[in-house]
C-alpha cells in the first residue's frame, strides 16, 4: 500500500486530484522527467493550488545543468515492500 504525503493545511495527494497534462508539464519543465500527476506532489499536480509555492519550489532547479554534483535524496529505495 502506498502511502499518502500531506502538504500543510491538511491538502494532501488523493486519487482523482490528477492535474493531468498541467501537472506532467510541470514535472517535465522541472527535472526533465515524464512522471503521472500521482508522482508528483499535490502543488505540481494542482498548479493553480498555490502559485507562490509552486514558483519557489521550481526556482531550486534553476542552474541544475550547470552543477558539478547533485545530491538525490529519495525514500524508494528504503521503504519497506508490502
Amino acid at each position: 500500500m502506498r502511502r499518502r504525503r500531506r502538504l500543510r493545511g491538511g491538502v494532501g495527494r488523493t486519487a482523482g486530484t490528477a492535474g493531468g497534462e498541467r501537472g506532467r508539464a510541470v514535472c517535465t519543465r522541472a527535472v526533465g522527467c515524464r512522471a503521472r500527476p500521482d508522482d508528483v506532489p499535490s502543488f505540481a499536480a494542482k498548479p493553480d493550488w498555490c502559485p507562490v509555492f509552486l514558483r519557489a519550489s521550481l526556482r531550486q532547479f534553476e542552474g541544475l545543468e550547470d552543477a558539478a554534483d547533485v545530491l538525490v535524496n529519495s525514500f524508494h529505495e528504503i521503504e519497506p515492500k508490502q
